[in-house]
This record gives structure tokens, C-alpha cells and sequence, in this order.
């Protein structure tokens, strides 16, 4: 269940982040790739 819940909210978090870079350009790549990191591990969870 735990772990459902952080799943979802990094979803939440990566969608957050995808509509801000829509709206005000992209942001630092060091962001960029701290979120395909996050991905990565939400997928091989």
C-alpha cells in the first residue's frame, strides 16, 4: 500500500514539474535528469 502511495505521488510530482516546464520553459538539466533517475526507478519498481 506504501508503496502505491509514493508511486502515485511521484506521478503527481513528475506532472507538477512537466506543467511548469510547459508554462515557463524548461528548467536545469541537473533537474531534467534527476526526474528521467526518478522515472527509471518508478519503472523498475
Amino acid at each position: 500500500m506504501n508503496h502505491e502511495l509514493g508511486n502515485a505521488y511521484l506521478g503527481q510530482m513528475i506532472a507538477k514539474q512537466a506543467m511548469q516546464n510547459a508554462l515557463y520553459g524548461k528548467p536545469k538539466a541537473q533537474k531534467a535528469s534527476f526526474i528521467k533517475r526518478m522515472m527509471k526507478k518508478v519503472v523498475s519498481a
